[in-house]
């Protein structure tokens, strides 16, 4: 979802500023003071605001990082993805992930390829 009409500078920038307002902080590096952020949950990714994310530069993707996360949800969060991993046939993976709000043919196949 925020691969849309984005660049890798932007989409790095975007995840970076999620993972620090939603993430946990695994590493402190005493080196350059770089601190390494987990991805959040789908809950802490769930509860958070179409308006906190656009002022993270989520910009018009917010409301469909928010719609989404809820939309995992309720699918069965974790075990919906995991169950996608068991299926062989492409189509049906594709069919399962463009149901979910901004996740277009090009989303689900990046997702099905990298993800699952």
């Amino acid at each position: 979802i925020c691969s849309s009409n984005n660049n890798i500078g932007r989409i790095s920038l975007m995840l970076q500023r999620l993972r620090r307002e939603l993430g946990t902080r695994l590493i402190l590096d005493d080196d350059d003071d770089d601190e390494i952020y987990s991805f959040p949950t789908l809950s802490a990714l769930a509860s958070c605001t179409e308006q906190r994310l656009r002022e993270l530069g989520f910009g018009y993707r917010a409301p469909y990082v928010v719609e989404t996360s809820k939309q995992l949800q309720e699918l069965g969060g974790s075990d919906f993805l995991f169950q996608l991993r068991k299926e062989e046939d492409r189509n049906t993976i594709r069919t399962a992930l463009t149901q979910l709000k901004g996740v277009g043919p090009k989303v689900a196949d990046c997702v099905a390829l990298f993800c699952l």
